[in-house]
């Protein structure tokens, strides 16, 4: 597959707005050449910090946090800087599986390409590239890709799920799902939980399914049930992840947990539009530690993420 690249003029001072109503950044000028956009081709910045595969069906796959590239331009930020290594290698296998299941579709994908010492987008501007150009070229580029993807799904489809998949070291090995929604809040009862459906980046989809929002949150027709009832055998070993939440666990309880973070809170429907976002934060071992672990990762995310979204959408994710 071939890499195209985008080459992004900038003023010699960076003007960003924040975010907008339409919860938009400003985005730097393009100049000529205009980008046509092909289904399946890879599209990225002159440096390569950033890659965008072009898609074709109603899926957004982030991976912000796998990169290994430390330039000497862009010093070490402060916060935390763990890769979550192998992300990426899950997102590939996932865009493998939906390309040979489909006939030959594909999901939109935006990787980051540089180490999480050197920028994270999932974080807002001023944290994920602390004032470094270099870095604030990459990061802008970055979410600039997102919103091509965002805007492009918008004009074809009713509804989509953005997927932003990264890692955590927690105690508990087990896929955690993020909806904006705390672990606390998931302690509600079900009539309770239901009140918050509109405060969830899912909120859009929810809004016009038959199924309840616990239901959607963690029940029957939920990601989470998917994920755990969805199983890969791979060399004579079958994998199966433990998630939160679903039906079995609703909720974290006191432990840790990862609700969703600024990509997901950037992008979700809570916003309005069409996009419902949901954070996929998997530990290392035994889900991203070897080649068959990472790659029924990815073909167990896709499995999920298609029931889900037809369950609860009543269209085909491809």
């Amino acid at each position: 597959m071939k890499v195209l690249p985008i080459k992004l003029y900038f003023s010699l001072i960076f003007f960003f707005l924040g975010c907008s109503e339409s919860n938009r950044i400003t985005q730097p000028e393009t100049t000529s050449p205009t980008v046509k956009y092909t289904a399946g081709e890879i599209y990225s910045d002159t440096q390569n910090n950033v890659e965008f595969r072009f898609g074709n069906t109603p899926f957004i796959i982030i991976v912000p946090h796998d990169g290994s590239t430390e330039p000497t331009t862009i010093p070490d930020r402060t916060g935390n800087i763990d890769r979550a290594t192998n992300t990426r290698k899950a997102a590939e296998q996932l865009a493998y599986f939906l390309n040979g299941f489909s006939g030959g579709k594909f999901p939109h994908m935006i990787v980051n390409n540089l180490h999480r010492s050197k920028m994270d987008p999932d974080l807002s501007l001023t944290e994920g590239a602390q004032g470094n150009s270099y870095a604030t070229q990459a990061y802008t580029t970055f979410h600039k890709f997102i919103q091509t993807a965002v805007d492009s799904i918008e004009q074809q489809y009713d509804s989509a799920v953005l997927i932003n998949l990264i890692g955590h070291n927690h105690d508990i090995q087990r896929i955690e799902l993020g909806f904006l929604l705390s672990g606390s809040q998931l302690s509600l009862s079900d009539s309770e939980l239901n009140s918050l459906s509109s405060v969830s980046s899912i909120a859009q989809i929810s809004s016009y399914s038959s199924n309840s929002f616990s239901d959607i949150i963690r029940g029957v027709t939920s990601i989470g049930n998917k994920l755990k009832d969805t199983t890969y055998t791979s060399d004579y070993v079958t994998y199966s992840f433990d998630v939160v939440p679903n039906e079995s666990t609703p909720s974290p309880g006191d432990n840790p947990y990862n609700s969703g973070g600024y990509i997901v809170d950037r992008y979700g429907s809570q916003n309005g539009g069409k996009i419902n976002s949901i954070e996929i934060s998997s530990p290392f071992v035994g889900h991203r530690d070897s080649a068959n672990s990472y790659r029924a990762l990815g073909y167990i995310i896709l499995e999920s993420v298609k029931l889900f979204y037809e369950a609860n959408s009543g269209n085909s994710l491809y």
